[in-house]
This record gives C-alpha cells, structure tokens and sequence, in this order.
C-alpha cells in the first residue's frame, strides 16, 4: 500500500474485490439469479402469471358480506375452475404457477391481480384497504419468493394499493386509480418506485361504487381498450383519448355487470379472454378484431371477480 501497512485481502476491499456493474434489471434480464420476469404493458404477450389454489376455509360457509363476496362460493367448484383456467392458459403457451400455500390462507387469496403491481424488473406488493384482506400479502409475498420474482417494495405506512387499480397505458405511463381502495399515499408510492424507471404515474378519480380501475376498462392493444359505459368518468376518458387510446364503450347490462364480462385478461395485442356467457360483448369485440376466448368462473364471480382480478400476470414480452 506504500506506507508499510499490510495488503487487506479481498473481502475487505484488496486484490479480488470487484464492484458489480451491471443494474437490477440487467440482472433480471440475464435470467441467471431471477426468474423470467416483467410488465410494461397490459396488452404484450403473456409469457407467465400467478394463480391461488381456493383456500379450504371455503368448505365452511361463512357470512359473504363479511368476506366481501356477493354470495358463498362452492369449494369444489372453485378449485375445478382454477384448474380449468389454468390448462386454458397451458395451452396457450403461458406458464401458469399455482400457489398452493402449506398453511391455509385467507379466503379471498383469490385475487392475485389485487395484490401485486409487476414493473419492468420486479414486483411492488400491494396494501389493501380493507381490513379482510390485509393479510393476504403475507402470502404473496412468499409466493414470490418461491418462485424468484423480485419485490422491489411493499407500500407501507398510510399507504394503500391494489394492482388492480394500476394499469400500464403507454410503455412508460402507469394509470393509478384512486378510490375506495387506493388512496392518493399508495398511488405517491408507487410514483416514487417508477418515476427513477422513467415512467410516469398519473392518477383519476374512481367513480363511487367501482371496485378498481381495471373495472372500468381493459387495454386490449396499444391504441384500444374496452369500457364500461356506465362507469367511464370524462376524466377517464380523457386520459385515453390523450394517449391515442380508441375506447370500444359497452353498454350498462348484465353482461358489463353481474356477469363480468369485460374482467378478462388480454393474451397477446387484440386477443382476450373473458367470462361465459357474454355473447354480446364477444360479438362486439370480434366486430372490431380482436380475438375473443372464454371461460366459466362464475364461482369466481360470486365472490366478486372474474378472470382479471385472478390472474397476476408475472411477464410479458
């Protein structure tokens, strides 16, 4: 060292000792210590998303309201579209991993989209407002450590967060609805995560007795989304228009409502999934050239969610 002391070893910083340079993301692009993982867009091709296994506390019929259900699903029925879901998406060249937790979780561990926002490198676990489901991220956060996805943070302090009130519409814009289960410290949160990404985060107003955002639209490509008419807001709207965003509108009814059928899942540009029995829709999305699929869950939809709010989506390309 030149003043007579002793050459440190490597681990303290001597010969040996060299300074990782490449970044978070590089390392979970390389593949070697992360697993595949990454969203920048709803509407990319589904390469892998997450899925729960119906918790055995369901064999027990409890209170549905209490639960936040709109009426008591049926266990086997449950399990039987998880895993008709799930070979659905096989098939279709997705890899679908199916959280099955040693310890039962909560109930409404069934809505994964709700507690997991994926950004480009990583995941940030969601905060839920409602006391019901507070507990659920336990559980999602180790379903993410099983399977090697990265948690970039979890919103904390008088934060809250759901992924569902979170939608990609622009390669680098991120849509965050606040309301009833997002607030405006959840949503600064999230900026504070993205905006060192360079992506921009901008807020709306959730019209009252909306559960999220995704409930009030769908990104099916880059420059198309399907809508809830009777749930659109001008400001909603507005930020569509203003990112190039043509708005396929579907009218107040069943279909939009008890059935959920705009809860779908986009597979790849113009191409979807969506509940059964919604041949309106179906119709009117194959009008404008998308691809339409569809799947039972109407267990799913008795306790408040389809196929959106189910799937966490883990990558896309």
């Amino acid at each position: 060292m030149g003043d007579g002391s002793p050459t440190p070893p490597a681990t303290f910083g001597g010969p040996g000792w060299t300074v990782r340079a490449a970044t978070h993301g590089d390392d979970v692009q390389r593949g070697d210590w992360w697993a595949p993982c990454g969203v920048t867009t709803e509407w990319g091709r589904i390469r892998s998303v997450l899925l729960s296994w119906p918790s055995e506390r369901f064999s027990v019929v409890g209170d549905a309201d209490e639960s936040l259900f709109l009426s008591w699903p049926d266990l086997n029925t449950l399990r039987r579209q998880c895993e008709e879901t799930t070979r659905f998406f096989e098939e279709h060249g997705v890899r679908v991993h199916v959280h099955r937790s040693a310890e039962p979780p909560p109930m409404n561990y069934l809505f994964m989209r709700d507690l997991i926002f994926m950004c480009g490198d990583g995941a940030v676990l969601a905060r839920p407002a409602s006391p019901v489901r507070a507990p659920e991220v336990r559980w999602a956060q180790a379903a993410l450590a099983e399977l090697g996805v990265p948690i970039l943070c979890t919103i904390a302090g008088e934060g809250t967060l759901e992924g569902a009130d979170c939608l990609w519409i622009g390669g680098n814009t991120v849509l965050v609805g606040v309301g009833t289960r997002t607030n405006v410290q959840g949503a600064e949160q999230l900026r504070g995560v993205l905006s060192g990404r360079g992506v921009d985060v901008q807020t709306v107003s959730l019209p009252t007795g909306v559960q999220h955002l995704l409930g009030v639209f769908v990104m099916l490509d880059s420059d198309l989304a399907m809508a809830r008419g009777d749930c659109m807001s001008p400001e909603i709207l507005s930020v569509l228009q203003g990112q190039g965003i043509d708005v396929l509108l579907f009218d107040e009814g069943e279909e939009s409502g008890a059935l959920r059928g705009m809860n779908g899942v986009t597979f790849g540009p113009r191409e979807v999934v969506i509940p059964t029995g919604c041949p309106g829709i179906e119709q009117q999305l194959r009008d404008a050239g998308v691809t339409v699929h569809s799947l039972d869950v109407g267990a799913y939809i008795q306790a408040a969610g389809a196929l959106g709010c189910m799937t966490a989506i883990l990558h896309r390309d």
